[in-house]
């Protein structure tokens, strides 16, 4: 058995597939809501309808407002790990021991509480505050790298200092234990487990339900792809990108004849030819408005992993011609694609299909 790989250039927005997930789950919530708003702005009739005077993009913002106001979360779920984001950092192993116990504040935060020395002003609070004092002052020499990075601007408890930081340390710590290790371990791997199954694409698989929507709703299609960049399996994420759908290729079957199944042995050669649609060479402009109204829509930006970045292309104009050295003198190419012109140069992307 023989397979074949050949790359094609394809629209794509790639984005973050936890985030993508959660958006289309509160979509889907409001989507009645929705389907009457839309109703009525196209279809109202008398003196009363003032909907139906609206401009389409003040439709669109509405009903992106209803998303964003949208609460998907299960609060009969809040002590397992079943948001798309939480299992998305298990699956890249981003996650922290303590965030896999049922109850991390009791008795996990009363024996952090005891080990764990506060300030004067956290201690006085009964609370870790943001004002915390250990926290590194802005022209100390040795500040942590968390306060280097300027993430500790936006929420001075990332300071690796201050007395948060070390509670959620110690915290770790003690989920790691032996008391709570095999705990933490099990739900750990039963949450990348269950990532699998609901980015799985497949008949009978998580994501169906959602590509559904997203082809209806937007005539859009996602390709999700899990992918591992270096040789431990813990280092591997999701590449997922908004892409257009395709018309599936006819499946040919061959099946061998008596005799041939008599010699034990067929020699077979064979090619299938099948027609190459270009879209984007046909209404450039509407193909782009539908990445722009479900990237508006579900409040999404476009979002490339670190390990894709350096394979990002540069941006190049429909018809142009760009210059190679060679051996023999000069080759021209014709580049017969922009890939998604409006967006920045790193997020236009080539994506391999198999």
């Amino acid at each position: 058995m023989s397979t074949s790989l050949s790359a094609n250039v394809a629209w794509a927005v790639p984005v973050k597939p936890d985030t993508l997930c959660e958006r289309l789950d509160a979509f889907m919530k409001v989507l009645p809501t929705i389907h009457t708003l839309r109703l009525c702005h196209r279809f109202g009739r008398g003196l009363d309808v003032h909907l139906t005077k609206l401009p389409v993009e003040i439709e669109q913002t509405i009903e992106a407002l209803l998303v964003k106001s949208s609460n998907p979360f299960d609060n009969d779920r809040w002590f397992t790990l079943c948001e798309w984001s939480e299992q998305f950092e298990c699956f890249e192993s981003r996650c922290e021991p303590r965030r896999h116990l049922p109850d991390s504040n009791s008795p996990l935060s009363d024996a952090a509480d005891d080990e764990v020395a506060a300030c004067e002003e956290c201690a006085e609070q009964g609370v870790y505050e943001s004002d915390c004092k250990n926290v590194c002052k802005a022209k100390s020499k040795d500040r942590c790298d968390e306060c280097k990075s300027g993430a500790s601007k936006q929420s001075p408890e990332l300071c690796e200092k201050s007395c948060a930081a070390k509670k959620i340390e110690r915290k770790n710590e003690l989920a790691m234990s032996f008391e709570y290790g095999q705990t933490w371990g099990d739900i750990h791997h039963h949450a990348c487990g269950q990532w699998k199954k609901r980015i799985d694409q497949r008949n009978g698989g998580g994501f169906v339900k959602y590509a559904e929507v997203l082809r209806k709703e937007f005539g859009l299609a996602e390709l999700p792809r899990n992918y591992r960049y270096h040789n431990k399996d813990e280092l591997r994420t999701t590449l997922c990108y908004l892409t257009l759908p395709q018309v599936a290729a006819i499946d040919k079957a061959y099946s061998t004849s008596e005799d041939e199944n008599e010699c034990g042995y067929v020699g077979l050669l064979a090619a299938h030819a099948m027609d190459v649609r270009l879209p984007g060479l046909v209404d450039e402009a509407r193909i782009r408005s539908r990445f722009h109204r479900a990237l508006r829509i579900l409040g999404l930006r476009p979002y490339v992993h670190p390990s894709q970045r350096n394979l990002a292309l540069p941006p190049q104009k429909s018809g142009a011609t760009t210059e190679e050295g060679a051996a023999g003198g000069t080759k021209k190419k014709k580049v017969v694609l922009e890939l998604c012109k409006s967006l920045p140069r790193s997020h236009r992307v080539v994506i391999p299909s198999y």
